[in-house]
């Protein structure tokens, strides 16, 4: 870590490195930016919202559900959704969806907004080829560990010096903690003999006030 610089440099296992490498096997580089460059928190969830419905073209929630999945301010009326949720909306994921709409779905007579409609142009899929062209298709890629036939590999044994070393620093920070837990409680006994000569001086000026 660098203070100065505010920067922090972690290491990850290798057995877990797919989670930070391997996402863009459902969510693509090119999605990533679009992703990114949207401004609105509303275009953003729902632009993860529809990419799981990208193959369909189509995807209706009630009224209460698309409250709950955006997050949407509960003092929120009808207008402000429109303003504030739809608009953004629609006015950001038209250049990503194609033929993008919103429509709302009213019932009874007074035409009471019960669900919104998102439709746009689904995406096709290629299928496999025949001749087994890889490129054709995006496939998931797993790691070692996670496949069905995965080995792990036998525990390294630390050498002697290695474990000499470890346990050096173990005793030595034990003795720290130690030395950390005896200041403490010599404070608290400071801290109880100061008080306790507080309450007396304190005692004695009222008196003599008195």
């Amino acid at each position: 870590m660098n203070k100065d610089n505010q920067t922090m440099i972690v290491s990850v296992n290798k057995r877990f490195d797919f989670f930070l490498n391997e996402l863009t096997s459902n969510f693509t580089r090119f999605e990533l930016e679009e992703f990114t460059n949207l401004e609105s928190k509303y275009s953003k969830a729902m632009y993860r919202l529809l990419k799981q419905w990208r193959t369909v073209g189509k995807k209706e929630w009630s009224i209460e559900d698309f409250r709950y999945l955006l997050d949407i301010p509960k003092s929120y009326q009808l207008i402000d959704i429109d303003r504030k949720v739809l608009n953004p909306i629609k006015n950001e994921l038209s250049s990503i969806f194609k033929n993008f709409s919103i429509r709302k779905i009213k019932q009874g007579r007074g035409g009471k907004v019960v669900a919104l409609e998102f439709t746009f142009q689904k995406e096709i899929i290629p299928k496999p080829s025949k001749k087994g062209n890889k490129a054709s298709i995006r496939r998931e890629i797993l790691p070692d560990w996670a496949k069905d036939d995965y080995i792990p590999p036998k525990p390294k044994l630390m050498d002697k010096k290695t474990y000499e070393d470890f346990a050096t620093k173990m005793a030595d920070f034990g003795n720290k903690i130690d030395s950390y837990e005896s200041t403490v409680k010599q404070y608290e006994k400071d801290l109880a003999h100061w008080e306790k000569n507080i309450s007396k001086i304190m005692y004695i000026s009222i008196t003599a006030l008195n």
